[in-house]
């Protein structure tokens, strides 16, 4: 610290640190302090040159590290993508040969029907869905916005191959998930209430028909007597 070039490059932290940044790390103009330090002491040259290969090795794996990232994340998106465009084409060629009604729009006997299809299940297969839970979420899946009872509905090829990539082993729950499941239930609760509600009024109706027959009964036998 004593010495000229420690006085120059060394003399504070923020100094070294300084120098340590521009001249060892970044490189900028290196030879100045290098022959000034090598004058002073050969050890002291040795020394910053050890600093110099240990920042530049760190940088180096830095942006390999991050490149690597960067080229890994595209390369899995990209193969994402064609998979997923591999088995929507399949799909498309599948209802094309099975649409009843030539709307364009898939139900759940044509949905049943897709998935007897070995084209199909070997397409959804590849992109790690499930095809026999999905037969088991048909009804939730072609259930009636309104009336959860009701399994007719109708959606585009857009909207199914949306929704059947949902059932992927590799999907994760989302809040979109919970809000769609929480939607169905009350549906489907309201549903029941409602039917609980006309069966109970049918029963008081009976209640109500059958104690008038008792009664217009006990009044013809008092008149009788």
């Amino acid at each position: 610290v004593g010495t000229k070039v420690g006085k120059e490059y060394f003399a504070k932290v923020g100094g070294s640190m300084f120098t340590l940044l521009v001249y060892g790390t970044l490189m900028d103009g290196i030879t100045s302090p290098l022959s000034k330090l090598g004058k002073e002491h050969l050890l002291l040259g040795a020394l910053f040159l050890l600093f110099v290969l240990l920042a530049a090795l760190t940088l180096m794996n830095m942006l390999i590290g991050v490149l690597t990232e960067v080229v890994s994340a595209v390369a899995a998106t990209e193969k994402e993508e064609l998979l997923v465009t591999f088995v929507r084409n399949k799909m498309e060629r599948v209802l094309k040969s099975i649409d009843a009604d030539g709307d364009g729009t898939i139900s759940k006997n044509e949905f049943v029907k897709i998935l007897e299809s070995k084209e199909a299940t070997e397409a959804l297969q590849e992109v790690d869905v499930d095809v026999v839970n999905l037969v088991d979420f048909a009804d939730f899946i072609f259930a009636d916005d309104e009336n959860a009872a009701r399994n007719d509905k109708h959606l585009e090829f857009k909207d199914f191959m949306e929704v059947v990539l949902q059932f992927r082993g590799s999907n994760h729950a989302t809040v979109k998930d919970i809000v769609n499941l929480r939607k169905f239930v009350g549906n489907a609760l309201n549903q029941q209430r409602s039917e609980l509600r006309d069966i109970k009024e049918k029963l008081l109706k009976r209640i109500h028909a059958t104690g008038a027959g008792q009664r217009s009964m006990a009044r013809q036998q008092t008149a009788l007597k």
